[in-house]
């Protein structure tokens, strides 16, 4: 019997998610302090100088993008409330079958279309129906199976994965 991925995930939905959220957040926040080295010895306190901002370079600013596969499943809660407590933005690529599949994943579909944190793209209808080898044989199937997402779905932009 072949599990899915939201079967596999039934016990431990997102569990590493929140180890790689809270990673990123820590990442993002340190991103933008300078740090300094604590030593051993107690160093005197530096007289006060004036101090002169130096504008921020490009050089300077870092970026995170977080995505997420396979969605609507399971695991769209956990994703939504993990993002909102961390006030991060990601990327959610929507496999179309899985908005049709129930009336809970059409649910969590309007979920993710409704927050303003999350942006949908395409991650295929069929998601290769799992059986890449043969899915990839055939461009022109692989572009409709991505064309029918875009149509059924309605993405508002042309980001796509592949499965």
């Amino acid at each position: 019997m072949k599990k899915t991925f939201a079967g596999k995930s039934k016990n431990m939905t997102f569990l590493g998610l929140a180890v790689l959220m809270s990673a990123a957040a820590v990442l993002l926040h340190s991103c933008n302090k300078k740090t300094e080295k604590i030593t051993e010895q107690k160093l005197p306190k530096p007289k006060p100088t004036a101090k002169v901002e130096e504008p921020i370079t490009a050089s300077d600013k870092r970026t995170i993008y977080l995505t997420f596969d396979d969605g609507p499943n399971k695991g769209t809660d956990n994703l939504i409330k993990i993002i909102h407590k961390h006030k991060v933005s990601a990327t959610a690529f929507i496999v179309g079958k899985h908005v049709f599949g129930s009336k809970k994943q059409a649910e969590e579909f309007e979920k993710l279309k409704q927050d303003t944190l999350i942006e949908l793209a395409n991650h295929s209808f069929t998601h290769a129906n799992n059986n890449y080898s043969s899915f990839y044989e055939n461009s022109e199937k692989v572009l409709l199976d991505f064309n029918k997402a875009r149509d059924s779905v309605k993405f508002k932009n042309n980001y796509a994965r592949t499965p």
